[in-house]
């Protein structure tokens, strides 16, 4: 920002900064307000209860339990940040993405893994290679599976247009009710006062 002040108006620059705002203001509630926050619970218990066979399938439950309801609700949680935006720029509103996130999420992992050791082995003749074509075929997969999705019917919402003040009158409402919810919930911390009886 400080190098190019231009970024503040970049599509991408915008979308990011949205969903990070979603996911750090939305993701903990859906948390708290989905139940998914007590089912870990429970299931942790339970892993750290299980011995000798059995603690597998109650590792295997509970990480793919953790990993496909964060990927869910982070999905959900960027998406209704950043769904304004996307509608006004691109005049479509994608509705299939909170289902892709989870597979994208598992792929980009395996990207980094590749990544990295691209990075580290570049030089290595052969693993550098390796790690780049694992990369690659990884990138390609990735792209094929979120083409072929995005074009089932229903995947967006088409022909979305509204002008810049709409967008910015959306916002300003989301901008509300997230103050609203915040109010609520501070209000709901603050202990009962206490009553203090007169000295008689």
């Amino acid at each position: 920002m400080l190098i190019r002040p231009t970024f503040l108006y970049d599509i991408s620059f915008q979308m990011s900064y949205l969903a990070l705002l979603g996911i750090l203001f939305f993701y903990p509630r859906f948390n708290r307000w989905t139940g998914v926050q007590r089912t870990t619970i429970r299931l942790r218990r339970w892993r750290k209860k299980a011995r000798g066979i059995r603690y597998f399938p109650a590792a295997f439950l509970c990480n793919l339990f953790v990993f496909m309801t964060g990927a869910i609700l982070i999905g959900l949680s960027a998406q209704i940040m950043v769904a304004p935006l996307v509608g006004w720029a691109f005049g479509r509103i994608p509705l299939i993405s909170l289902l892709l996130n989870p597979f994208i999420m598992l792929v980009i992992t395996w990207l980094m893994v590749a990544g990295f050791s691209y990075l580290i082995l570049a030089t290595v003749p052969g693993l550098g290679w390796l790690a780049g074509v694992i990369m690659k075929w990884l990138l390609e997969r990735q792209n094929r599976w979120v083409e072929l999705i995005a074009g089932l019917p229903g995947a967006s919402i088409e022909r979305v247009h509204y002008a810049l003040p709409v967008l910015f009158a959306l916002y300003c409402g989301m901008g509300l009710v997230m103050a609203a919810i915040k109010y609520i919930e501070e209000r709901q911390q603050q202990p009962e006062p206490s009553h203090v009886q007169p000295f008689a």
